[in-house]
């Protein structure tokens, strides 16, 4: 088996609901969060990835779940965060 690529998910609560994202053109949404950079730590690339998907930025992250797949070795953090999400059209 090759090299597993490492991914980090951000997992967003507020007010009793989950953020969830899309891709424009796209009909299904899922948790925000993307590749991890060589020599990056998850926990900054889960921050990363939410703020690039959504303006949000992490004031707390917190490692919640781990999963090694096939092809992928997820790292999922809880995250609280500050602003406003922006949408982009």
């Amino acid at each position: 088996m090759g090299h597993l690529r490492r991914r980090a998910t951000a997992v967003v609560i507020r007010e009793d609901k989950v953020l969830l994202v899309r891709d424009q053109g796209k009909h299904h949404f899922s948790l925000p969060g993307g590749g991890v950079h060589h020599g990056e730590l998850s926990l900054s690339a889960a921050a990363r990835e939410l703020y690039e998907e959504t303006g949000l930025r992490a004031t707390k992250v917190v490692r919640i779940f781990n999963y090694r797949g096939k092809v992928n070795e997820h790292r999922v953090f809880l995250v609280e965060a500050d602003g406003h999400v922006h949408l982009r059209k």
